[in-house]
């Protein structure tokens, strides 16, 4: 599913079902397969909204204007139908859970435990702490921000694009970014219109990926890969368990270090 898909998903979510937003973004999605190419008129009018409402509209959603979102919609794909049609998950019913126990499997024998740790130790010692994903991404960021606050750890987890933005266009060096991406191009929603990332390079950031080509960098610090994450019973699976497994790592930190118990 495309960059623009999981913004306008984003609104329907966060929105009320009567405010313009959710309208234009309901529109688009209802009928994303005939839409493509459709004028700015035709779309304000299919809204009952004013033109200077749908390039708003476009601007608040991270795009220049509205030709702009037209092109990514007449570049997007059809990827999410292929996911649906993907002969692994159209199978038995009744085998998914043996493949689930080899997913299980799988990632203990490729998790790198050492970082783990790592992100562990950094979680305890950064006084602001936000974890992000997007659409299935962001189940697993949710639940590592469940998980924490109940091993008494509060971190932040801004679910909407806005939101996201502004918090990594204002971080500090003090800050400490976790982010759940498959692809590893969930900056890419950020800065879509950003030529310069430099604002990347103060906070500390962490990418959990399956993005195995991703290298670790001035901006993306440290890196946990999570191979052979693509097919339906692979993920978010995969990124749910490494959320537990983060938590009880933090955990068994916070154990060997109390001197952090007092400053979560």
């Amino acid at each position: 599913m495309n960059r623009l898909v999981f913004i306008l998903l984003e609104q329907i979510n966060h929105e009320a079902p009567d405010s313009v937003d959710y309208i234009i973004a309901f529109h688009i999605l209802r009928y994303l397969s005939v839409i493509r190419g459709i004028s700015i008129q035709n779309l304000a009018d299919a809204c009952m909204v004013s033109k200077s409402t749908i390039s708003r509209f476009c601007r608040k959603i991270g795009y220049e204007d509205y030709n702009e979102l037209m092109d990514e919609l007449n570049r997007s794909s059809d990827h999410w139908h292929d996911i649906l049609m993907n002969p692994r998950r159209r199978g038995n019913s009744e085998e998914y859970l043996l493949e689930i126990s080899q997913v299980v499997t799988d990632l203990h024998r490729t998790m790198d435990y050492t970082k783990v740790h790592e992100l562990a130790r950094d979680i305890a010692t950064h006084s602001k702490v936000y974890v992000m994903g997007s659409m299935q991404a962001y189940l697993p960021a949710l639940q590592l921000q469940e998980e924490l606050c109940l091993a008494g750890k509060v971190i932040l987890a801004p679910a909407i694009y806005s939101l996201q933005t502004e918090a990594i266009l204002h971080a500090s060096e003090d800050d400490l970014f976790i982010i759940f991406s498959n692809s590893g191009q969930f900056f890419d929603r950020i800065f879509v219109n950003r030529e310069n990332r430099n604002v990347m390079k103060i906070p500390k950031i962490w990418m959990i990926t399956g993005n195995t080509d991703l290298k670790e960098d001035a901006m993306f610090n440290r890196i946990i890969y999570i191979p052979n994450n693509m097919h339906f019973e692979d993920h978010p699976l995969k990124f749910l368990l490494t959320a537990n497994i983060i938590t009880l790592a933090y955990e068994e930190y916070i154990e060997k270090h109390p001197y952090y118990e007092n400053k979560r």
